[in-house]
């Protein structure tokens, strides 16, 4: 059994590899390679006949030889995410993709394990790439809430400062870009907080 460590979708690596299982389980992959292999030996002897000397057909054996070792025998592979821990199970995988994809995944898993404890980066294997960007939208959701504001929304009895900017900004700067005293873009492009301020 060979194991395949996904940094990314395990689901979509699974079903990659399931349909090379079913690729080389219907037949047709080997009838491919055996036309492929006829074409090349007629092209070796037509070779062979215009140099005047015999074709090197071992090197036809040779290639044969290592796709039958890569594609005859089947094994199974288990895919586990290392974000999410899931473990997918795939059968009838063909020696060679198994073999390759296994050995890739463990020395990118190994290096990547060596270099979080060199530099000591954040666990890119326990996070994720994109971590930063879900911290930044948990962020974000827990504030557009009044309810996680708590005490920031009232920092005295009665308060309530959400409400508070939405009176300010709908009844003072806006009334004044309704009644033409200044332009919405003026209010939208300057970064300054004296943007907010009124005339009134």
């Amino acid at each position: 059994m060979f194991e395949i460590y996904s940094i990314g979708d395990g689901a979509f690596l699974a079903t990659v590899l399931n349909a090379v299982a079913m690729l080389s389980g219907s037949g047709n992959l080997q009838q491919l390679a055996g036309i492929g292999f006829l074409i090349g030996v007629i092209l070796m002897m037509f070779q062979g006949l215009v140099r005047a000397q015999f074709p090197p057909l071992q090197n036809a054996l040779i290639a044969w030889a290592i796709y039958m070792g890569m594609f005859g025998p089947t094994v199974t592979v288990t895919v586990e995410d290392l974000y999410t821990g899931a473990v997918r199970v795939v059968g009838n995988v063909p020696l060679g993709p198994a073999a390759i994809g296994s050995a890739m995944s463990q020395v990118g898993y190994g290096v990547t394990i060596l270099f979080e404890q060199a530099f000591s980066t954040p666990a890119l294997t326990d996070y994720g790439f994109a971590a930063p960007l879900q911290l930044l939208q948990n962020v974000r959701k827990g504030t557009l809430s009044r309810a996680t504001l708590g005490a920031a929304n009232s920092p005295t009895p009665m308060a309530d400062v959400e409400r508070s900017w939405v009176n300010y900004i709908t009844e003072c700067t806006l009334y004044e870009v309704d009644i033409g005293k200044r332009s919405i873009e003026d209010v939208l492009s300057d970064p300054s907080w004296q943007t907010f301020a009124t005339g009134l």
